[in-house]
């Protein structure tokens, strides 16, 4: 009898523990289930912040690229921005009502845009705990980056009426773009014809000055590319020493509507030295181009030296008559005076070799003038080489190079050749579309995102 009860004492607390066993296994689970869909829910909160703070920094940087653009508010702008990146009822946060997205922007000094976002992740399991909205935030600023700028503007005489009025109030937008930053970024104004004018050197508040020398261009004279480059680029500090993440971002916007067509150099006659323009009598895409018949000034517009004084031709060693290697200015000591050519000497003649003389003296080489002239010519192949030297001499220092060629005088492999790259290079044969081309020059400036 004892051992019947002992049996179905052990049997009863057997099951009795079985059953605990279940209940506690199926309380575990449900714990386990929870915890799973608690992380799940706490991932989608995770994945609501990491879309909210690309919005964020969308619209940051799409407000800091606008941030001296005179025609937009850039926090409106960024605002609008966030929120088409994020529109409410994105990734189940609410449509509308309490924790619906919003996105504040605000500036400050030195051209900073800090862009704001909220927003509520929907808590489901978490509402068990009292929690039916998990507030969700992100900020993001950005900042343009510090520039100059050196606007190189073509007024040569081709460019007369429309076109120079197109120019100038594109040139006029373009500036209207930093006047809000003039107090940091640095621009300025060259203008080129047969001289070249460094109408205000590259520096800060520059919006009025700019804007006085734009007023008062005057389409005239032929096309000295090279020298105009140059002394553009020698307003920038060389930066090859300075590491990259320090360098100031440099940029020269080249506008030009035709070939090269002059040069400058020093050149000799009757033993004295003279800084002049050497110029071709067209716009070098045709064998009719030849010597023009008198210098210029470097720096006056229409200010030709009188060829009684330095005339390019004939070429020659530059000497006086009494002393001079060219046989012909000794015959004619009255007419026939020689100019020696500074530029033989870095770029000389190619089927001539080394400068010699009277190899150079025109008047004894017949097959010397013939070599001056033309498309192919010295003169027109001249002007381009040395617009090409003086442009690579500031890419290898870092300045990077926009160029916008208009109307159908242009030479499109000269141009793509100065450009830094084809997103670079602008083309058009209507001059009412520069402005929209140096306004989308403004907008393509670097930004860095700063937080």
């Amino acid at each position: 009898m004892h051992g019947n009860s002992r049996r179905i004492v052990m049997h009863n607390t057997i099951s009795n523990q079985r059953g605990a066993i279940l209940v506690i296994f199926a309380l575990g689970l449900v714990v386990l289930i929870g915890f799973t869909a608690l992380g799940i829910e706490v991932g989608q909160w995770y994945i609501t912040q990491a879309e909210l703070s690309k919005a964020v920094d969308a619209a940051s940087l799409s407000g800091a690229a606008n941030i001296s653009n005179p025609y937009v508010s850039v926090t409106s702008l960024a605002q609008d921005f966030g929120m088409a990146n994020f529109q409410p009822g994105y990734l189940d946060t609410p449509g509308t009502g309490t924790g619906t997205v919003a996105f504040t922007a605000t500036t400050s000094p030195g051209g900073v845009l800090t862009v704001t976002g909220t927003t509520s992740a929907v808590a489901l399991l978490a509402s068990v705990f009292g929690t039916k909205l998990v507030a969700v935030s992100s900020v993001g600023a950005a900042q343009k980056n510090s520039v100059q700028i050196m606007l190189v503007l073509d007024r040569s005489g081709s460019m007369a009426g429309t076109p120079e009025t197109d120019l100038q109030n594109a040139a006029k937008a373009f500036i209207a773009y930093y006047e809000g930053t003039q107090n940091a970024d640095e621009i300025g104004l060259v203008t080129f014809a047969t001289s070249v004018t460094v109408n205000y050197p590259l520096n800060t508040y520059f919006y009025t000055p700019i804007l006085k020398a734009l007023n008062a261009m005057n389409a005239t004279g032929a096309t000295n590319t090279e020298d105009a480059l140059a002394q553009a680029g020698a307003n920038f500090a060389d930066q090859t020493q300075v590491p990259p993440a320090n360098r100031i971002q440099q940029y020269i916007v080249f506008f030009t509507d035709g070939h090269p067509t002059a040069f400058r150099g020093t050149f000799e006659s009757n033993g004295t030295n003279y800084d002049a323009v050497l110029c071709s009598t067209g716009n070098c895409d045709s064998s009719s181009d030849s010597l023009y018949s008198k210098m210029g000034s470097p720096s006056i517009e229409n200010d030709w030296y009188n060829t009684s004084t330095l005339s390019p031709s004939p070429t020659g060693d530059g000497l006086p008559v009494g002393t001079t290697k060219c046989a012909a200015a000794k015959q004619y000591p009255y007419s026939k005076i020689n100019t020696k050519w500074g530029s033989f000497a870095s770029y000389p003649v190619s089927s001539l070799g080394a400068v010699s003389y009277p190899t150079y003296c025109s008047n004894n080489t017949s097959q010397l003038l013939t070599l001056l002239n033309g498309q192919n010519g010295y003169i027109c192949t001249t002007a381009r080489q040395m617009a090409i030297d003086n442009v690579n001499q500031l890419k290898a220092r870092f300045v990077q190079f926009y160029v916008i060629g208009y109307g159908n005088q242009i030479d499109s492999t000269f141009l793509a050749t100065v450009a830094s790259g084809s997103n670079y290079l602008f083309i058009t044969p209507d001059s009412s579309q520069l402005q929209s081309i140096l306004s989308q020059i403004a907008k393509d400036i670097k930004l860095r995102l700063i937080q």
